[in-house]
């Protein structure tokens, strides 16, 4: 039981700061839409311009991972970033990779 749980507050982390950054590109009348885990930035005829992989502060992320994304990212889009969200869910950084 508690297994399940420890994986099911993961994904409301995940979907909280998805949802944190996906808020901020829609004040800033960006679209953005949920792909897998990853956040596409949409262009005006709805295909992805730029792809973001979402972490916290907190979060570690392994190089293969990092690698694995900026080669997806390249294959759907035509730009890779990394949103950084801090601990508190207030602010994020993003970064071109």
């Amino acid at each position: 039981m508690a297994e399940s749980f420890s994986g099911c507050e993961g994904n409301l982390r995940n979907n909280f700061k998805m949802e944190i950054v996906k808020a901020d590109l829609a004040k800033r009348s960006k679209k953005a839409s949920l792909r897998g885990k990853f956040l596409a930035i949409l262009d005006r005829e709805g295909n992805p311009r730029s792809l973001l992989l979402v972490i916290d502060e907190n979060e570690s992320i392994k190089t293969n991972e990092l690698l694995e994304f900026i080669n997806i990212a390249r294959q759907v889009s035509e730009e890779a970033l990394l949103s950084v969200v801090d601990k508190y869910g207030e602010r994020y950084i993003t970064q071109s990779v």
